[in-house]
């Protein structure tokens, strides 16, 4: 009888500090999708507002957090001086690809931009969504671009791939199992038949920003995902030959 009241004393010992810690991550998960939804929306008003006055015919990247973060304006001025082509962010961070959906014809349709440079996909990827349904909502995109502004070349980039041992936090890594790079790869085949299948341009840099294992390279990513002067560099020189 001792021995069993131990073993509970030692099960429930070990049971509260556990139901303890799983309900504050959820809490705090639940706190950081809210925050960031918010934000999100803030955003999307942004660019509503500044598409009646945003210039015309620009080339446009549209994407999550790692077009937000692009400094465009550092790698393009020499790409805006030589064609006189204006450049336009319109990067989300943590978007995914049903919100961008959602914002495209407020928001990108308007600009009748010259380039379309399309970058999405890894926040899905992250959430657990399938390959098919991320794919499915960038062709309804693609659909609706090619139908409401013909003019815009559009350039469907391969989801960039990541590198998990950098990634920082628990929470980070937990967000990435069983969602990786064998989840990018899929999902950028089905990218690639896209883009054949509608006649648009796949951009496909992944070779250059991948070491030998088909990881985002250290040298070009401090945190395994957004890239560095370095990778933007890289990413930049790939993306001016397209659109020169």
């Amino acid at each position: 009888m001792k021995h069993k009241k131990t073993i509970r004393i030692v099960v429930i010992s070990i049971l509260i500090p556990t139901v303890i810690f799983m309900t504050l991550a959820y809490v705090t998960f639940q706190a950081v999708m809210h925050m960031g939804s918010e934000q999100i929306q803030t955003k999307v008003k942004n660019y509503n507002t500044l598409t009646s006055t945003s210039p015309r015919h620009a080339t446009v990247f549209f994407g999550d957090s790692i077009t937000e973060l692009y400094p465009l304006e550092d790698f393009y001025s020499d790409y805006v001086i030589e064609t006189k082509t204006p450049v336009l962010n319109r990067g989300i961070s943590s978007e995914k690809t049903a919100s961008m959906l959602a914002r495209l014809e407020k928001e990108i349709i308007p600009l009748h931009a010259k380039h379309l440079i399309m970058l999405m996909g890894i926040n899905d990827i992250f959430d657990g969504i399938k390959p098919e349904e991320i794919a499915h909502h960038i062709e309804e995109m693609i659909v609706m671009m090619k139908e409401k502004s013909p003019e815009t070349r559009l350039i469907l980039q391969a989801i960039y791939p990541i590198n998990e041992q950098d990634r920082d936090s628990f929470y980070e890594k937990l967000m990435m199992k069983g969602n990786g790079n064998e989840s990018v790869q899929k999902t950028n085949e089905l990218l690639e038949a896209l883009a054949k299948k509608h006649d648009i341009t796949f951009l496909n840099i992944n070779p250059l920003l991948s070491d030998e294992n088909g990881n985002l390279k250290h040298a070009y990513a401090y945190d395994g995902l957004h890239p560095n002067a370095s990778g933007y560099r890289i990413i930049s020189d790939e993306i001016k030959k397209m659109i020169k």
